[in-house]
C-alpha cells in the first residue's frame, strides 16, 4: 500500500504537468512563452511519502546545460555558414551549409577561371582577324555609312572586345568582310560564339556567388531559431540533498523539471 501510494503521487503529478503543459490562462497554447518549473521530491529512508513541492530552495548539486547566445551563432553564420549550427549543437544542419558554402565556392573559382580562359581565346581570335586600321580605312571610303553610334575605346579594354563582334559598325575590319556579302562574316560569328561561351561561365559564377550570400543568410536565420528552440527544451534534473522531515534530516532526492 505504501508502494502504491507513492506511485499515485507520481501519477498525479506526472497528469498535472502533460495537463498544464504550455497552457495560458485563455486556454490558448503558447509553447515558446511558456516557462514553468516543478520538483517531485522523493525519501530514501522508509518514512511518509513527501508532497509535491515547487521553488522549495534546495540547493541545487548537478550542472545544467548553458544556454547558447543567438548573437554569437547568428555572428558564426554570417562569417562561415554552418558554424553558428555547430555551435547550437545541430551538428547535421552544419554539414549542410557548411557543405553548400565550400560547394558554391568551388564552383565560382571553377566557372570564373573556365571564363577566363575562353576569353583570352577571344581575344586571340580577334586580335589575329579584326584590325582597327582595315576598319578606320574602310570608314574613310564610306563617309555616309548610317550606323556609327559608338566610339571604338582606344585600347583593347572588355567594352573594346564587345562592340568589334556586337556591331555592324565596325564589320569591316573583320579579314572576312567582303563588301557586297553578309555583315556577319564566319569568322566574326565564330568570334561571337566565343565570347558567348566565355560569358556564360562568368553568368555562372555569378550565379555561385549570389546563392552562398543567400547560403549566409539562411544559415545566420536558421541558427536563431535552432538556438531559441534549444534554450526553450525541456530540461530535467536529478539533485540529492537532506531534507527536514518532522524535525529531523532526511535524505531525499528530487527530479526537476523545467519548460
Amino acid at each position: 500500500m505504501k508502494r502504491l501510494s507513492e506511485y499515485g503521487v507520481l501519477l498525479a503529478f506526472l497528469f498535472w504537468v502533460v495537463s498544464g503543459f504550455g497552457g495560458t490562462e485563455d486556454g490558448t497554447t503558447d509553447v515558446f512563452d511558456s516557462s514553468r518549473s516543478a520538483e517531485l521530491w522523493f525519501q530514501m529512508v522508509g518514512k511518509e511519502t513527501c508532497p509535491i513541492v515547487a521553488g522549495s530552495g534546495f540547493v541545487q548539486t548537478e550542472r545544467q546545460p548553458e544556454k547558447k547566445s543567438i548573437g554569437v551563432g547568428i555572428l558564426l553564420s554570417t562569417i562561415v555558414p554552418g558554424t553558428g549550427e555547430f555551435y547550437a549543437g545541430s551538428w547535421l544542419k552544419g554539414a549542410l551549409f557548411l557543405g553548400a558554402e565550400i560547394g558554391l565556392w568551388i564552383g565560382y573559382w571553377k566557372f570564373s577561371d573556365n571564363g577566363h580562359d575562353w576569353e583570352t581565346v577571344f581575344h586571340e581570335f580577334a586580335d589575329t582577324h579584326w584590325d582597327e586600321a582595315r576598319w578606320r580605312s574602310w570608314m574613310t571610303e564610306n563617309p555616309d555609312f548610317p550606323d556609327t553610334t559608338h566610339t571604338l575605346p582606344s585600347t583593347k579594354t572588355q567594352q573594346y572586345y564587345e562592340m568589334i563582334g556586337k556591331y555592324d559598325q565596325f564589320k569591316a575590319g573583320w579579314d572576312d568582310y567582303v563588301e557586297e556579302g553578309n555583315a556577319l562574316t564566319p569568322n566574326r560569328d565564330h568570334y561571337e560564339g566565343l565570347r558567348h561561351k566565355s560569358n556564360v561561365q562568368f553568368k555562372r559564377a555569378s550565379a555561385c556567388a549570389m546563392v552562398a550570400m543567400a547560403n549566409h543568410l539562411l544559415s545566420a536565420l536558421d541558427t536563431a531559431w535552432t538556438i531559441r528552440r534549444t534554450n526553450r527544451r525541456v530540461e530535467g534534473g536529478v539533485r540529492m540533498g537532506l531534507r527536514k522531515v518532522r524535525e529531523e534530516l532526511v535524505p531525499v532526492f528530487a527530479v526537476q523539471l523545467k519548460w
